[in-house]
């Protein structure tokens, strides 16, 4: 064989080992009982350095090793060529993925939006629209599940805190919190965009779900020429009085009074002005495994798929997050 063929060989050898690929049966074999190819005493020795004395598991290695990174990527890869921003994105979120995998193994839940309160919904689109989003509308219309939960505290600290709002858009009203290859995930936040964001938390009413607007803060491709923006807002009259009552039973309990609804709108990207599409109706508290229950940007079951630097951004971090927290609650 030819050295040049011989060097190349090599490399190519030591790239799929780095990757955590390789075909030694041996390396392979190391690998797993060094947690996927990341030795855990380093870690233990730099956590202990800063005081904080923590065991953590081989499920944590293994989220954040670029094997595991490397795969979930491939598994949400886009059916077009990435732009650069994305690509940016996509090599932000590799560096950030092993942090996110720490934070969601120490916090044993979501790096964000760790706790929240789960309904079933209703998806009716707005009659009356153009044709430019009447089909949109329908595509977004029937059963789903919306989750609403603070981003940042657990407990009842309602205080400086950025609020969210995950719907799974279903074909059926079944409410099991095992994905279907056709449910469409919509995350929402008090984020108006990322350059926002460090600013949400003291713009965000904490106390009250229904007293905030929430953005999908990057743009998706919608099978048109032009991007899309999403916009989730409550109607007016809905927003609780003054109580004590923590902001999860209070929606509940406005649920189980009556049916809740939110707007649903949409714009294109660069254009000020939302169109409603259809209206959001809040019908059931439903008591759901929320470890179990988990939603992803990249779940594109009706042809809704989220583009830009926030979203690619996304994909190792929320994979290495999933990977590294409990599957179930205890």
């Amino acid at each position: 064989m030819p050295p040049e063929r011989i060097a190349k060989r090599v490399q190519r050898e030591r790239t799929r080992s780095f990757f955590g690929v390789s075909r030694c049966a041996a390396h392979d074999e190391n690998q797993k009982t060094r947690g996927a190819g990341i030795p855990p005493q380093p870690l233990a020795s730099l956590l202990s350095l800063g005081g904080l004395s923590v065991n953590l598991p081989s499920q944590w290695y293994a989220a954040c090793s670029p094997r595991s990174m490397v795969h979930d990527i491939e598994l949400a890869r886009p059916a077009r060529a990435p732009s650069w921003r994305e690509l940016a994105g996509l090599g932000a979120g590799l560096l950030l993925a092993p942090l996110a995998s720490l934070v969601g193994q120490l916090r044993r839940a979501r790096v964000f939006h760790p706790v929240g309160c789960t309904f079933r919904a209703q998806i009716e689109a707005k009659s009356g629209l153009s044709a430019d989003w009447a089909g949109l509308a329908a595509r977004l219309s029937g059963p789903a599940l919306a989750r609403f939960s603070g981003a940042l505290w657990r407990g009842n600290f309602e205080v400086c805190d950025v609020l969210g709002v995950a719907l799974r858009l279903r074909s059926s009203k079944d409410t099991s919190v095992e994905l279907a290859a056709s449910d469409q995930d919509l995350l929402f936040a008090t984020i108006v965009s990322p350059f926002t964001m460090p600013f949400a938390p003291f713009t965000t009413n904490a106390r009250d779900y229904l007293a905030n607007k929430y953005w999908a803060v990057s743009p998706f491709e919608i099978g048109r020429s032009r991007h899309a923006k999403f916009r989730l807002s409550p109607l007016k009259g809905y927003a609780r009085s003054a109580s004590s009552e923590p902001r999860d039973h209070a929606l509940a309990s406005a649920v189980e009074r009556a049916h809740v609804p939110l707007q649903l709108e949409a714009r294109y990207t660069f254009q000020l002005k939302w169109h409603p599409l259809a209206t959001v109706w809040l019908t059931e508290p439903l008591d759901l495994d929320q470890e179990a229950l988990r939603f992803s940007p990249f779940q594109t079951g009706r042809g809704i798929v989220p583009s830009g630097f926030v979203h690619s951004l996304r994909r190792a971090t929320y994979a290495a997050s999933q990977r590294a927290r409990p599957r179930h609650r205890p």
